[in-house]
């Protein structure tokens, strides 16, 4: 059992802020006295033992996460998701990834015994942001758009439920050279999706080969609508806000 494994257990608020002091007087001591100090304070917690000591690696890395625009606190949160941990009706079963605002992992929805995927924002990220990825994605009916099941809250985090997406992101291929035949099908489905946003009004708005998914039976999948807007012929967009991934946005 490793140690995203071993740590199983729930964190309520009033934990997360515990291990959050344990971490902020780890990170002043050297090795030796860390590790007896907290063998101490966690009092037979290997869990949270654990926890803190990958809080600790990981700040003492690179710059360390505390200059990270996510926060300790969101990080100390998602550290302690692990297979096996339940949150409601939905039980993890692995990870699938991580981007600026947001990690993804599998789950199983107990109650309706069915795969979904688990899309949990960090804290300090906005949750306007989810909730309208939410309200995009259930507006559409299309087989080439992934669909949003429910969104919930679990101790105070924001996590989008949506169908579990087999196969790997067109940015896996990028790198090769993908077969004609392959190109035009993967270019003519994404357009389909595409297509049937636009005419519902919504403009995906983040578009790249991250945001696109080639399942093993040759279906591709737009996902992420976090950045997706509503438009009209009346929209002004000389006053529109600007976002996106920078290199794969429309000059």
């Amino acid at each position: 059992m490793d140690d995203r494994q071993a740590n199983n257990a729930e964190l309520t608020p009033q934990q997360l802020d515990h291990l959050f002091e344990l971490f902020l007087a780890c990170r002043e001591m050297d090795k030796e006295a860390r590790s007896a100090w907290l063998r101490q304070a966690c009092q037979g917690n290997l869990s949270l033992e654990r926890s803190v000591e990958r809080l600790v690696s990981e700040d003492a890395s690179s710059d360390g996460f505390l200059s990270e625009p996510m926060g300790l606190i969101t990080r100390a949160f998602f550290f302690s998701i692990s297979e096996g941990q339940h949150f409601g009706r939905y039980t993890i079963t692995g990870f699938l990834g991580r981007g600026g605002t947001s990690e993804v992992w599998k789950a199983h929805d107990q109650e309706l015994d069915r795969p979904v995927a688990l899309k949990f924002i960090y804290s300090g990220s906005p949750v306007e942001q989810l909730t309208r990825e939410a309200r995009m994605a259930s507006a559409l009916n299309h087989p080439g758009i992934v669909t949003v099941y429910d969104v919930t809250v679990w101790a105070g985090t924001s996590i989008l439920v949506m169908e579990q997406v087999g196969g790997s992101p067109l940015s896996k291929f990028c790198h090769g050279r993908m077969p004609v035949l392959q190109l035009v099908s993967v270019a003519a489905q994404v357009s389909g999706a595409l297509a049937a946003a636009h005419r519902a009004g919504i403009v995906h708005g983040d578009l790249k080969p991250d945001n696109i998914f080639w399942r093993e039976d040759r279906f591709a999948k737009v996902l992420d609508f976090g950045l997706a807007r509503k438009v009209s012929a009346a929209e002004n967009s000389a006053g529109a806000v600007l976002a996106g991934t920078p290199l794969y946005m429309s000059p």
